[in-house]
């Protein structure tokens, strides 16, 4: 899974993220260029548009959703499925809350961005204090923000 989370697991509000940190932009980018990118129907629509150079995935409940180039499917479990059948090395969870919180229990690794404030939301990620092997750490701060790039796995 990749995400940016505030102090408090805040994810978003009304489909939109929280904070413009043009560094955790492309710390996404470079980690999830070449790799298969699973997502919900609303971050789908938050981003509008297929991620380049990725496969990307969009799970749906909706029969009729079926935006062009991208792979539509009903479940995690057959997103999962198609990833892996093009995908051989990593594939990433890239969003929403309810992707999150279904993926957390059967996910390797968490690259996190903790943005050190705290914000409105209504979306949060869930828990994951399980998470507690660090295996990379770097902080950074941008005009607005602090905040701290994290590889994180379970012990």
């Amino acid at each position: 899974m990749i995400a940016a989370v505030g102090r408090n697991r805040e994810l978003g509000k009304k489909n939109a993220l929280l904070w413009n940190i043009p560094e955790d932009m492309k710390r996404f980018r470079t980690i999830t260029k070449n790799h298969a990118v699973i997502m919900g129907r609303k971050t789908f629509e938050s981003i509008g548009r297929p991620l380049p150079a990725r496969t990307n995935i969009v799970v749906s409940r909706d029969s009729e959703f079926a935006p062009i180039g991208m792979i539509v499917v009903r479940s995690l479990e057959e997103a999962l499925a198609e990833a892996r059948r093009i995908e051989t090395e990593e594939l990433f969870i890239i969003g929403g809350g309810q992707l999150y919180a279904l993926a957390l229990p059967i996910t390797d690794r968490l690259y996190i961005t903790q943005v050190h404030d705290s914000f409105d939301a209504d979306t949060y990620f869930p828990d994951y204090s399980s998470f507690n092997r660090v295996v990379s750490k770097e902080e950074g701060k941008d005009k607005q923000y602090s905040y701290t790039f994290l590889v994180l796995e379970k012990q």
